[in-house]
């Protein structure tokens, strides 16, 4: 195939730059000189608030690892009663306080404090930080306690919930468990549950059989921040 002249392809040219404004296309008439242009950043239009199609990070929670695993916090297009805001988060773990705030607080009022702040709610029993559960705990300053009640979403048990400590610190709470999740996420935490029931032999096998995370008996899983020790407890309705 016989190429054409350069000159026979001017209207070529010429409509080639009509519909390159961007420079994609550069040249000295009769010469063809292709370079290389940064393209135009892709402009989109972000969408907030929409249902289904959360719109800001969550914050990260030191004591509480994952708290939409755990079902303390899930998406949501509910106003949080203490910004005004509808964030794509809402908080529908146990919270204590003399009115109702059921499932209308936001992740990040919890985080900042301004949850405690304005409504005086907390979301743990200061009491039960450590659980009397647990056969070896550690007592921990009232800054801990006060982070764990006051700005840690907290977690739905069958009866009052406990919180583990060590080293000096409250544990990171990660999450509820049958003997399913035991056995294939937290094998190192079997020992220590079955050493807070005080149970042995068959009356702890028929236990640990038992067992179930969504209907009782459950067991909560947490874990030392410094040691890495695992601590847990079981509880039923």
């Amino acid at each position: 195939m016989q190429s054409k002249p350069v000159d026979e392809l001017e209207p070529l040219f010429k409509l080639i730059e009509m519909v390159s404004p961007n420079g994609l296309l550069s040249r000295q008439p009769g010469q063809l000189n292709v370079q290389p242009t940064r393209a135009a950043a892709p402009k989109f239009n972000i969408k907030r608030n929409v249902p289904n199609m959360p719109s800001e990070l969550l914050p990260t929670f030191k004591y509480h690892l994952d708290p939409l695993a755990t079902g303390s916090i899930v998406s949501s297009s509910n106003e949080c009663v203490v910004c005004g805001r509808e964030r794509g988060y809402i908080y529908c773990g146990p919270v204590y306080a003399e009115e109702d705030y059921d499932s209308c607080i936001c992740p990040w009022c919890i985080a900042d404090g301004s949850a405690h702040d304005k409504l005086g709610v907390t979301f743990h029993d200061d009491a039960s930080v450590p659980g009397g559960s647990f056969p070896d705990v550690s007592d921990v300053s009232p800054e801990i306690v006060s982070e764990v009640c006051q700005r840690t979403p907290g977690f739905g048990g069958w009866q009052q919930e406990q919180w583990f400590t060590c080293c000096d610190d409250a544990g990171v709470f990660l999450g509820q468990a049958g003997r399913k999740e035991l056995e294939s996420k937290w094998p190192e935490a079997i020992p220590k549950l079955r050493e807070s029931t005080g149970l042995k032999g068959d009356a702890w096998q028929e236990l640990l059989k038992a067992l179930d995370r969504d209907h009782g008996p459950t067991a909560y899983v947490f874990r030392c921040r410094h040691c890495q020790a695992f601590g847990a407890y079981q509880d039923t309705n």
